[in-house]
């Protein structure tokens, strides 16, 4: 009989194994389950993220064009496109980022004269010329302001006071040569 007693109690033992491995088996399917659906939210999560994050980048682009096209408007000269009086007294007026460079100021002859004898609209195609010749005189980087009017300034950076006399002289005598005479 000692060996039914052992044979039964082995089945026991096996059953018992068995037992524990099927237990096993659904908590660590029950944990796959978890971690799955966890991860899951996590990938949600991380998509959200995502989706909010290049929304306030696309926010913040909107926001940045149309200060950028309120700037454009507020500071530049709606008819010759360059720099306006308001962004001469706001950015470079007091500003310290024009030292070692020349400062010109420009009045052109005869705009009042155009307009009384020729029309505003002749008046508005001299100045557009001026500021063509304008910036064709000057390097890119120096900035070209008009103040109202028929007055401009021209601001030659990192060009001291004899190298912007020349320059000026090479400016001004094309100019003569390709104004029209008739004013």
């Amino acid at each position: 009989d000692n060996g039914a007693i052992l044979l039964q109690e082995s089945e026991d033992y096996y059953s018992l194994c068995d037992e524990t491995v099927s237990l096993a088996q659904s908590y660590s399917q029950s944990l796959v389950r978890t971690l799955n659906f966890h991860e899951i939210f996590i990938v949600l999560d991380l998509a959200i993220m995502s989706v909010i994050t290049l929304h306030r980048y696309w926010l913040a682009a909107m926001t940045f064009r149309r200060n950028s096209a309120m700037e454009k408007q507020m500071y530049d000269d709606p008819l010759t496109g360059i720099y306006n009086r308001k962004y001469y007294e706001s950015r470079i007026k007091y500003s310290s980022g024009i030292t070692d460079s020349s400062i010109v100021y420009i009045d052109l002859d005869h705009l009042k004269y155009i307009n009384d004898n020729y029309g505003h609209n002749t008046g508005d195609e001299y100045l557009k010329k001026a500021v063509i010749h304008l910036k064709n005189s000057f390097r890119t980087s120096d900035l070209i302001i008009r103040m109202g009017g028929d007055a401009f300034l021209v601001i030659l950076k990192g060009c001291r006071l004899k190298a912007a006399e020349i320059i000026m002289d090479k400016a001004l005598s094309s100019f003569r040569q390709t104004n029209d005479t008739k004013y």
